[in-house]
C-alpha cells in the first residue's frame, strides 16, 4: 500500500464498501485499526469486516459525498448514506466520517450517525435473531 496520499485511500475504502468488496476493504485497513462509532463501542478489524459482511448480505449501499476535507494524513467527510435493503425502501442516513490513514492503510475511524434513522428492517435482517 505504501504512502498512498489519504484521499486516494478513502476513495477505495468507500468503493470497497459500495461494492460490498469485503476483501478490498480487508486489505485497506491497518491491523491495528481501531473504528469507533457513536451508538456502539469500538471495535477491531476482524469485528468491523464481519459487521460489513452481514450489511453486505441485506442491503445495498451508496454514500453521497456532501463535504470532504483532507488535512495531512486525515480525511473528514459528510455525506448521506442510502441502504436499500432487498426487502424494501431506502433508508437515507448523515453521517459525518473521520479517517486517519497511516501506511497506505486506514487505522482509524469514527463514524456519527443518528442511529434512529437507522432502518430496523435492516439492522432486524442483518443482526442474528436471539430467539
Amino acid at each position: 500500500m505504501g504512502t498512498q496520499p489519504a484521499g486516494q485511500v478513502a476513495d477505495a475504502f468507500i468503493t470497497a464498501l459500495e461494492s460490498a468488496d469485503s476483501d478490498a476493504v480487508a486489505a485497506l485497513l491497518h491491523p491495528d485499526i481501531q473504528v469507533s462509532y457513536n451508538f456502539m463501542s469500538s471495535v477491531g478489524k476482524e469485528q468491523f469486516v464481519t459487521m460489513q459482511r452481514m450489511v453486505d448480505r441485506v442491503a445495498a449501499r451508496k454514500l453521497k459525498i456532501i463535504e470532504r476535507h483532507v488535512i495531512g494524513n486525515r480525511v473528514i467527510q459528510r455525506h448521506q448514506l442510502s441502504l436499500v435493503p432487498r426487502t424494501g425502501e431506502a433508508s437515507l442516513i448523515d453521517v459525518a466520517l473521520f479517517v486517519t490513514v497511516e501506511q497506505g492503510m486506514v487505522i482509524e475511524m469514527k463514524e456519527y450517525l443518528d442511529s434512529a434513522q437507522l432502518n430496523q428492517d435492516i439492522l432486524s435482517e442483518a443482526l442474528p435473531s436471539t430467539e
